[in-house]
């Protein structure tokens, strides 16, 4: 940082922030100047509105003064270079920015004149957000309760609440062992349904009401990431919309299976770790408790998702990570967690580790073999099922190699760190397909991290040229088949292609030949195009095989569920829409904040002559003008 000095008092400076930002603040306690305003900008307005405006600023940013930071620990976020109209410096000035370089964009701030002009809040678009997503997964929810993991899962549900046991078999369902071998999370979150189910009934539908609630706010994680990162808040709406709707997370929302609640807990870190960054007290603890949560739902979180831990110092200084405070706020829940965890191991298998909990399990799967399956096969392949993934995997090198005000190596490295291990660790697992689920199940987690690596590549491309345009047109069309193969996911019943293939007067029918026995059929369904779900769906609705939705959705078919599905367009529209808008001048404080990230900062070199032509305020020296100031 460049500091310049008057001759007269050295209490008046400007400073420069590599040529991205540059703030013009004056000091003393007994001066009532404004700071970081545009002169250019102020010229015209009226002396009383200037005065008001004055004495609000003073007071808030003595209040929230935010030190200076070294780029070259920047994440490569740069403040608020994003596109839209030029902004004054105090409208991009909030609290929480940091070594990150990125912008606090969600504090709570009390102080500083109200509008009478309202503006939409990052808050409003992420309410808008959870309610829009939220209705289209009801809409779609078959309320049945048909996967053996689910089945075991709520049998402990079932013992816990009447019989205060953890053992799942004996209940409502007939299962091959006394104790559920998955995580106890999703048997927890669903006792309340349960409870209340024994009044009203209807377990099945409000035990599946779970993974659409925590989607949903997967989704909002998903937005408020792309605006703890700086990046524009419709960016992050596109992200959010990406991964709630055109991926498989549709699909895993009506299924009440561990893998949605592993996602929130991944998505729970990455801000965790962004916001610790910026200097949030209360940032370790959330990272300690969703660190906690994620080996609950699965135990081999402590690999797939802990491994999150090594991107940390390229966020948070190592004096800050080894505080006594910040290791009691982020090791105190994980340990309890892992505790936890060894013991109810020992209660099911008689020991506190475990490598896998069935013979089919362990890492028997040849590298490749598994490689192929999850990222290149018809039948399970990642970028099949959410195509948008493949923008992901160019914005991650954008994310390394892009240019200044893209680049962002650290977030980069925090993604790898959960992709790669995850794709490596299933590739290797027993049962890397997951059985007769839609898509690769293990690796939803990876959706949303790759679908945010997205935004990089938006906003390395400019829409006004033919490039920027490309990007665009492809990221739509990726979009629309993404939510053209997961809407097949929820229209057409759950193992219906399984059982057409199983079936031999519906194989003579389709012409599907081999395959007579379950292994072969799983190998062929994975592996072959004609024999892929997607493909096969298709074949069930062309000829009128499929059930109807009067016969799957429990509201979908009916007025409720069209009232759902319009509800949530007009939630999401409202959503696109306050994301695209542009900040008002006269908005409060904390909502100029929220929407400061959307704005470009004139990029000023210490050698730039800054126009000093706006007025004095009255009774009140005004700051020297720039060019008077000499570069030290």
């Amino acid at each position: 940082m460049r500091r310049g000095m008057n001759a007269q008092g050295r209490s008046e400076g400007l400073s420069f922030r590599s040529m991205e930002r540059v703030d013009i603040q004056t000091v003393g306690s007994d001066q009532d100047q404004i700071a970081g305003l545009d002169h250019d900008q102020i010229a015209g307005w009226d002396q009383d509105q200037n005065k008001e405006f004055e004495q609000d600023q003073n007071k808030e940013l003595d209040q929230d003064r935010v030190p200076g930071f070294d780029q070259d620990q920047t994440t490569g976020s740069s403040w608020g270079r994003t596109g839209g109209q030029s902004a004054p410096s105090d409208l991009v000035q909030t609290e929480g920015s940091n070594q990150n370089g990125t912008v606090d964009s969600d504090q709570d701030q009390t102080a500083g004149a109200q509008s009478d002009q309202t503006v939409w809040s990052d808050r409003l678009t992420a309410t808008a957000l959870f309610v829009g997503v939220f209705c289209v997964y009801i809409a779609v929810l078959h309320g049945r309760i048909e996967i053996y993991d689910t089945q075991s899962m709520m049998g402990v549900t079932e013992h816990l609440v009447n019989q205060g046991s953890l053992v799942s078999n004996g209940g409502s369902w007939i299962l091959d062992t006394k104790y559920a071998p998955y995580g106890i999370a999703d048997s927890l979150l669903a006792v309340p349904a349960y409870a209340f189910s024994k009044v009203i009934g209807g377990f099945a539908g409000m035990a599946n009401m779970v993974n659409p609630i925590l989607t949903a706010f997967s989704v909002v994680l998903v937005f408020r990431i792309a605006r703890a990162l700086g990046w524009r808040a419709f960016h992050g709406f596109v992200a959010a919309v990406g991964f709630g709707l055109a991926s498989m997370a549709v699909w895993y929302s009506t299924e009440l299976l561990s893998e949605p609640g592993v996602t929130l807990c991944v998505l729970a870190i990455m801000l965790g770790i962004i916001r610790w960054g910026q200097g949030r007290p209360w940032a370790p603890l959330w990272i300690g408790l969703a660190a906690a949560a994620a080996i609950q739902f699965r135990s081999d979180s402590v690999f797939t998702v802990w491994v999150a831990f090594l991107a940390v110092p390229l966020f948070v200084s190592w004096s800050a990570i080894w505080s006594r405070r910040s290791l009691l706020l982020v090791l105190a829940p994980m340990a309890v967690s892992l505790g936890f965890l060894g013991w109810y191991n020992d209660l099911r298998f008689n020991k506190i580790l475990i490598g896998t909990y069935g013979p089919s399990g362990g890492f028997v799967t040849p590298l490749w073999h598994g490689l192929d399956g999850l990222l290149l096969s018809p039948g399970k392949s990642l970028f099949v099922f959410d195509p948008l993934t493949v923008m992901g995997v160019i914005g991650l090198v954008v994310l390394f190699v892009g240019r200044a005000g893209v680049r962002n190596r650290p977030f980069g490295v925090l993604c790898l760190l959960l992709v790669v291990p995850r794709i490596l660790f299933f590739s290797k697992w027993g049962v890397w397909d997951a059985g007769v689920v839609w898509g690769p199940r293990f690796l939803l987690p990876v959706v949303p991290v790759l679908t945010l690596a997205l935004i990089p590549v938006l906003q390395a491309t400019d829409p006004r040229r033919i490039i920027g345009v490309v990007v665009r047109a492809v990221t739509v069309v990726l979009a629309l088949a993404g939510v053209l193969v997961n809407a097949l996911s929820v229209r057409v019943p759950y193992g219906e292609w399984w059982g057409a293939v199983a079936n031999p007067h519906w194989r003579l029918l389709f012409h599907i030949h081999g395959g007579l026995t379950p292994a072969e059929r799983s190998e062929q369904i994975d592996f072959h195009l004609v024999w892929s779900p997607i493909w096969g769906e298709i074949l069930l609705l062309r000829h009128h095989m499929a059930l109807v939705n009067g016969e799957w959705w429990t509201t979908g078919h009916g007025a409720v569920g069209v009232v759902l599905l319009v509800a949530g367009a007009v939630y999401l529209v409202a959503a696109a829409i306050g994301s695209s808008r542009p900040p008002r001048r006269w908005a409060g404080r904390r909502q100029r904040d929220e929407l400061a990230v959307d704005e470009p900062i004139p990029v000023v070199s210490p050698a730039v002559t800054v126009s000093a032509s706006a007025p004095a305020a009255p009774a009140a020296p005004t700051a020297p003008a720039a060019s008077t100031v000499p570069a030290v």
